[in-house]
């Protein structure tokens, strides 16, 4: 089976080699010459050409970023893929989309192309599923045990009323069988990853206040977050405090998120989430 992986970076990069490793013919796209030049380098396949790359492969992983930019959500490499794609033949195709975006761009991206490239594009799949590795340090985890696709709680699928492509899916590619598997439409499988996401930060931000609480109070807060978190509904995620959360996932999704649901609902508790989380790194920095 070939697979492309479309941009390249942290979550491509593990995706692929994933995937390679486990015996199947990858390559990797990317913008960047940067990346392409080291992953020639570690002796993986690259291409420079996108059609190239879309059209050798029977699988489509879109790894592409989604800053968040003026407190929105930024779609500007999805558009810019979504316009290549829109001329090129995905007959007998799956695209997999892994990136962190809003509920309904799935269910967009897919009208776009089936719209204008009906007679085109006879029949593609394309899913929705998000990754739950973390590119984290030692010091947010106290055993310092990076997550990857291995080790992943769960599989999300999101996916149309056809099932033959998740199917598909989880018979070639779901590599870890034990693993659980959650199968939704696509909007649904969205808000799992943004809420996954927002769900961390609030955790954080909630310890990080209990954290100062106990400073001011001359307490041993390692001794309360363990008595805490021993309980399983609760857990000691987020007991790791004393900076900002940072990284490249949890400030620009909780903020994104934020922009997203205030349209239909006053987020309190998130937005209170963010707020110690800027206080915590204006007084004391961040934690990568």
């Amino acid at each position: 089976m070939n697979i492309s992986i479309i941009g390249s970076g942290y979550i491509g990069k593990s995706l692929g080699k994933y995937y390679f490793s486990n015996g199947f013919n990858v390559t990797f796209f990317d913008i960047s010459k940067e990346i392409l030049q080291e992953l020639e380098r570690d002796g993986y396949p690259i291409c420079s050409n996108f059609d190239e790359a879309i059209i050798k492969s029977d699988v489509i992983f879109l790894t592409l970023p989604t800053p968040t930019i003026n407190q929105k959500i930024s779609l500007d490499a999805f558009d810019d893929t979504l316009t290549k794609l829109l001329n090129l033949n995905l007959d007998g195709k799956l695209i997999i989309i892994k990136s962190t975006i809003t509920p309904g761009t799935t269910d967009d991206f897919i009208k776009k192309i089936s719209e204008k490239n009906s007679c085109i594009n006879k029949k593609f799949g394309v899913i929705y599923n998000p990754e739950f590795i973390t590119e984290i340090a030692s010091s947010w985890n106290k055993s310092g045990e990076e997550i990857d696709f291995c080790k992943e709680s769960r599989v999300v699928i999101g996916e149309s009323e056809n099932k033959e492509w998740g199917d598909f899916f989880i018979k070639n590619l779901v590599l870890q069988k034990k693993t659980p598997v959650i199968r939704t439409n696509y909007s649904e499988a969205e808000m799992i990853k943004y809420v996954s996401n927002v769900m961390l930060a609030t955790k954080i931000s909630f310890w990080n206040e209990i954290y100062l609480l106990t400073e001011k109070l001359n307490l041993s807060f390692e001794d309360i977050a363990k008595g805490v978190s021993l309980d399983s509904r609760i857990g000691e995620y987020g007991t790791v405090t004393g900076k900002a959360f940072g990284g490249k996932c949890l400030p620009k999704d909780i903020e994104a998120f934020i922009t997203f649901a205030n349209s239909y609902q006053k987020m309190s508790i998130v937005e209170n989430a963010k707020k110690v989380n800027d206080f915590m790194k204006n007084s004391f920095g961040v934690r990568e």
